[in-house]
């Protein structure tokens, strides 16, 4: 797919600050002597409040004895020096650590846990495992649910519905009894405030409501309406909350109290984006105080005043040091690049995003209803169309640039790209086509006009920009949209790849394992990048456009250095020194019939051994089905990852297609039974969780598409 390593960018990062619920004046004065020792330690205190399990030995013996399950806390990015995102983000957030503590035994992911999902045959987390997730397994070492999202809200929901797999429903202990500060509050309603408070705590929202009904608000209104508030604001009601907090700080006596729903207040004007409603609370804010420090860090974050941002998470740091706050401000303030960002929302995730970010089912189907199928992928891309003509993407949250996201243009180029084979057939796709093609154009003027963004660890502008030029040039050969507009669109994305393209001749997405590096990004190219950038290339070559000579033949033999004589394609090739690695056929095999098809195509290769690249992908197929729908990549046993499967079955039906019939149809059996191992209940199709429903869905419709599967309404 158009990634293969998903790491997270400088926004998501400063979004897991904005988004953890703190119960954050114009300017604050710059501390000065922070040394980058001492933000590093404070940094390291994030996700210190978790009561761990030291070991699988514990984290079983306890959720069997509490009846609980474990959950698996894991970011594993070798190789890469980046920040603790679960520890920064949603392990510094309280509904989740109270969710935690109530219903769940927390652990964290390391190569050497022992424990049984590790197995293969049980799940498989293989010496290369790569990624963050949220693993939430039984006593017994079995996964029943994941996730790959750090967003602190998407974490919650995806905790917080999970309590449905729990071995027992949470219950309160003997509670202890609310302080007599409400004069005349009777012992039962003292206790039903206890325990609406305890089941908000543990995520039994319903339950929370059931014991706030059976109470008066009259009793005491500063605490039901604050509780009220809380349960609107667990269930992203923004208004509701508002109104209630409203209603409880104008009935609090409390100063400390009357404090806490100040800063609720304001929080809840950032989640509806009422920005400078919540900048004229905050000036009522005491100061200094972290709270006040932490939503002036925020709202100049929201506007995209760096500096000022900056100023207060140091003044935070400096002021506060001991304060919890002060740990996340010291990992944000310390992250390179922070300076160079742009604006930062604070409203919560949509929900269709959020959706995305839960586990789907899976629901497969024979080969026999391939066409039945095929139709459902189409009718689902047709339904998730935006009205700006792109589909979603997962990777979304938490960015600033939703639009423009890379991600979700390169869904927009694979929906669009998979539609073109059908439109002859089917007329009324000629639309959706036009409307992803404008969106397309649209978004390419602004990159133009855009100031450069910071790329870090890993650059995906080849695969979006390669995809984009594939559809461009099927959009031309069909006679859609404005030709003369696409011809100038597809010349200048072949001189934006061309000027990605790396001193060894081909392309890569990776950069470097440190922020720091992104600068001087290590020479090495990568082969199933450098195939796809070369068939769309030689797409845009038979649409017209000129293709530089010595870009085409360089890349060509890069990927002819990188062919193994077992038949396999290295993984990627060192620049200068021709180091390559992966080449053994089980890990090796989906990438072969891609970078076989990119030389076929230039005469580099014969159909004989595109067959051959063709044998060793059937041979290997089910092993590397295996990992379909795990959120960490490269976990299989040999280097697979589910972040690729729907492309190598996309371009191994390419390839496939290439073929002398006569050779096509043990290939077209095998490509078709993963395809159809991908399907979900909604007739969309998923391989890796970060990747998305619209890419996979978009892969498997080429893939039908080249097998020459028709679809059956």
């Amino acid at each position: 797919m158009f990634l293969r390593l998903r790491l997270p960018s400088l926004p998501i990062l400063v979004a897991l600050f904005l988004a953890t619920g703190h119960s954050l004046s114009a300017s604050t004065p710059a501390a000065a002597g922070q040394s980058p020792q001492l933000l590093k330690e404070l940094a390291a205190r994030c996700g210190s409040e978790v009561d761990w399990a030291k070991d699988w030995a514990e984290a079983s013996g306890r959720a069997a004895k509490e009846k609980k399950l474990i959950v698996v806390v894991a970011q594993v990015y070798p190789g890469f020096d980046i920040p603790d995102q679960p520890g920064i983000g949603p392990l510094m957030e309280p509904d989740i650590l109270d969710l935690i503590r109530h219903a769940y035994v927390p652990i964290r992911y390391r190569k050497d846990l022992q424990a049984p999902f590790q197995d293969h045959e049980i799940y498989g987390l293989g010496p290369t495992t790569f990624g963050q997730a949220w693993l939430l397994v039984n006593a017994k070492g079995k996964v029943v649910r994941e996730t790959f999202s750090m967003n602190a809200w998407a974490s919650y929901e995806f905790l917080r519905d999970s309590l449905a797999w729990s071995p027992s429903n949470p219950l309160p202990p003997r509670l202890a009894l609310e302080p007599k500060e409400a004069p005349g509050l009777n012992l039962q309603d003292r206790r039903r405030f206890a325990e609406a408070k305890w089941f908000l705590e543990a995520g039994a929202l319903p339950r929370a409501a059931k014991w706030l009904s059976k109470i008066d608000p009259k009793v005491w209104p500063s605490r039901w309406h604050h509780l009220k508030g809380e349960w609107h604001r667990l269930q992203r009601n923004g208004k509701e909350a508002l109104h209630h907090f409203e209603l409880a700080f104008d009935s609090a006596k409390d100063p400390e109290e009357r404090q806490e729903l100040l800063y609720q207040r304001i929080r809840m004007l950032c989640r509806l984006h009422r920005l400078e409603q919540a900048k004229s609370l905050l000036a009522q804010a005491p100061s200094p105080a972290p709270k006040t420090s932490y939503w002036t860090a925020a709202l100049a974050m929201a506007r995209g005043d760096r500096s000022a941002a900056k100023a207060a998470l140091l003044h935070l740091v400096n002021r506060f040091p001991e304060h919890r706050l002060a740990w996340q401000a010291a990992a944000l303030a310390s992250f390179p690049g922070f300076e160079a960002m742009g604006p930062i929302s604070m409203a919560w995730p949509s929900e269709k995003h959020l959706a995305m970010t839960q586990p789907p089912e899976t629901e497969k189907r024979p080969i026999s209803q391939s066409g039945a199928a095929m139709e459902e992928a189409l009718q689902w891309l047709l339904k998730n169309q935006q009205s700006d003509g792109s589909w979603l993407s997962p990777a979304e949250i938490g960015d600033y640039d939703t639009g423009d996201n890379i991600f979700r243009l390169a869904n927009t180029a694979l929906a669009g790209l998979a539609f073109t084979p059908l439109v002859g057939h089917r007329p009324e796709l000629r639309q959706p086509v036009e409307k992803a093609l404008t969106k397309l154009l649209q978004a390419w003027e602004r990159e133009k006009l855009a100031k450069d963004k910071p790329v870090l660890y890993m650059d995906y502008t080849p695969w979006s920009y390669s995809y984009t030029l594939r559809f461009a040039a099927a959009a031309h050969r069909l006679g859609i949209g404005d030709l003369d507009r696409l011809q100038q669109f597809m010349s200048e994305l072949v001189l934006a790849l061309a000027a990605k393209q790396q001193s060894g001749g081909g392309w890569s997405y990776y950069l470097s394992g440190s922020a720091e590096g992104a600068a001087n990004p290590v020479q090495q190219s990568i082969s199933f990048t450098t195939a796809a950038v070369v068939l769309a290339l030689e797409d845009a070559e038979e649409e017209g456009v000129q293709v530089s000579d010595e870009v085409m033949e360089r890349a060509l033999a890069c990927l002819e250095t990188m062919r193994a004589p077992n038949g396999t394609f290295a993984y990627m090739l060192m620049h200068p020194s021709g180091y390559k690695n992966g080449t053994s056929p089980p890990g090796a095999a989906g990438r072969g019939p891609v970078c076989a098809l990119a030389l076929l195509r230039a005469d580099r290769e014969e159909e004989p051994d595109l067959k051959w690249r063709l044998e060793i992908f059937n041979q290997h197929a089910a092993e590397l089905g295996r990992e379909q729908g795990k959120a960490l990549m490269h976990a299989g046993r040999d280097t697979q990852g589910s972040h690729y499967l729907m492309f190598d079955y996309a371009t191994a039906a390419e390839a496939t297609a290439k073929l002398p019939k006569k050779w096509r149809q043990e290939s077209k059996k095998a490509i078709l039974q993963q395809v159809l191992g991908c399907r979900l209940t909604d007739g969309s199709y998923l391989d890796n969780p970060v990747l998305g429903q619209a890419a996979a869905t978009a892969l498997a419709l080429q893939a039908y598409a080249h097998l020459g599967v028709r679809p059956k309404p």
